[in-house]
């Protein structure tokens, strides 16, 4: 039986994705970024496939990319991450005193998608199309995923109620919101469909249970049940995360000159680095 909020869900998804002129998409291997692939072929649009890798590794999401891709005969263009030190230390203070980023994961997950619209103004493409914002209508961060289990939670839609319009409610200085003042003066508009005020409504007082049992994002996965063949995966994973190298790669940090603290963690040397423009 298909989920009762998987036609409301696959109604405003295929809305909001449309645009005019040459299109392109971030995709990896999660269900939000597919959800919004299949929107725009549903629409008619064939976009342009954007994944990137760290220089010499090849994630999971890089070859489900990739292959998605090959399998829907959309053009795919490849984005190398550089990991030498000098690469590394360039963006992040590109994240911090451009963008204003402070948190870890803000920093390093910003990067990747700069260097794509860069990549992306090189191509041609006019719009870019994103998954942003799909996490926060299920609850699937693994903080979370611990409040689900904890009590009455799971069938409780109280706290995801307040979750969803307190995550939701102003997104201004988001990610994606950043990224997307960075790539207009490029020509390039960033669009993420999930940001939509009437699929919050949507999903109103619906548990954590409901929506992502038996699998994580179930309307979604019903709305749009082509992902299943194309092979998409079962379980969010932070873009940092999982076996992108991301976090990884800027741990190099630490060896740097730029330990001037001998810090464990590299978010001392991010604060660091951003009382570089204060002292300025």
């Amino acid at each position: 039986m298909t989920h009762e909020l998987a036609e409301p869900v696959r109604n405003i998804l295929l809305e909001n994705s449309k645009a005019d002129g040459s299109c392109g998409i971030l995709l990896s291997s999660g269900v939000d970024s597919n959800s919004i692939l299949a929107s725009l072929l549903r629409n008619g649009i064939k976009p342009t496939v954007y994944s990137f890798r760290v220089a010499g590794h090849y994630s999971t999401d890089f070859r489900y990319a990739a292959r998605t891709a090959k399998r829907l005969n959309l053009d795919f263009v490849e984005v190398e991450i550089l990991h030498d030190l000098d690469s590394i230390i360039r963006d992040v203070r590109w994240a911090i005193h451009y963008l204003g980023f402070r948190k870890k994961a803000d920093i390093e997950c910003t990067i990747p998608v700069k260097h794509i619209i860069d990549k992306a103004r090189e191509v041609g493409t006019e719009n870019l199309f994103s998954g942003a914002f799909g996490d926060h209508y299920f609850g699937t961060t693994r903080k979370c995923h611990v409040t689900a289990y904890t009590g009455n939670n799971l069938d409780d839609p109280t706290w995801l109620n307040k979750y969803r319009e307190e995550s939701l409610a102003d997104l201004t200085m988001s990610q994606t919101h950043r990224l997307g003042r960075y790539a207009k003066p490029f020509g390039i508009t960033v669009h993420a469909p999930y940001d939509s005020p009437p699929l919050v409504k949507v999903f109103h007082n619906s548990s954590w249970r409901s929506i992502n049992k038996p699998k994580q994002k179930l309307p979604v996965r019903d709305a749009f049940p082509e992902m299943e063949i194309w092979g998409v995966g079962k379980k969010n994973q932070p873009l940092q995360l999982g076996d992108s190298r991301i976090a990884k790669t800027y741990e190099q940090l630490l060896t740097s000159d730029l330990n001037t603290g001998n810090w464990k963690s590299v978010v001392g040397i991010y604060n660091s680095i951003a009382k570089e423009k204060t002292n300025a």
